[in-house]
């Protein structure tokens, strides 16, 4: 089961890399709720626009390398 997705952000200009990636890890279902249910009860409800998550690296560079590393480390 793959458990960690990454996807672009939008482009930073302060990153040299063109459009750096979002690690995020996937969570159980009761965990999640869990989480969600922390995160509408204590989290500023003007910025609350997303589920909870786990962001495991936030500006990775958008380097296939990179992409193939994490898909052979989430399948073992």
């Amino acid at each position: 089961m793959n458990n960690v997705v990454a996807f672009p952000t939008f482009p930073d200009y302060r990153y040299p890399m063109s459009s750096p990636l979002v690690a995020t890890l996937l969570i159980a279902p009761a965990a999640q709720a869990y989480f969600d249910d922390l995160r509408r009860q204590y989290f500023p409800k003007e910025r609350n626009f997303l589920n909870a998550h786990l962001t495991l690296f936030n500006a990775l560079p958008d380097e296939q390398c990179i992409l193939d590393k994490m898909q052979v480390l989430t399948e073992s």
